[in-house]
């Protein structure tokens, strides 16, 4: 039977946990749930996803312009996702560790608005 484990990952272990999260978990990492700013990645076999919430507006890291959808894990539940805004493995990790700066986050990488 599925069941869900919510942790607290310290910034320094954040690399390792990552990286040894795997995708029959549907893991998804979310820094500063709650707050005005919140960054949620999740991470499959071989990609992530990152959306970031700011001033109420949601928004989807894009490494592309493809609109076609894939079918992928989002905690636990199959989701249509833009193929564009299906990211690298190693991207979500490397989004996770600039938080808490979001404004440069917005600046040096496109998103998209949902």
């Amino acid at each position: 039977m599925p069941t869900h484990e919510t942790r607290i990952v310290e910034r320094e272990d954040l690399p390792r946990v990552y990286r040894e999260a795997k995708e029959l978990a549907s893991p998804t990492f979310t820094w500063n749930d709650l707050g005005d700013e919140v960054l949620i990645v999740t991470v499959g076999a071989d990609y992530s996803t990152a959306t970031l919430m700011k001033d109420d507006t949601f928004y989807n890291l894009a490494v592309s312009t493809s609109d076609e959808l894939r079918e992928i894990q989002v905690s636990g539940d199959t989701s249509l996702w833009p193929e564009g805004h299906i990211l690298p493995r190693e991207l979500g990790l490397e989004v996770l560790l600039r938080a808490p700066d979001i404004d440069s986050l917005m600046h040096e990488y496109t998103w998209e608005e949902q």
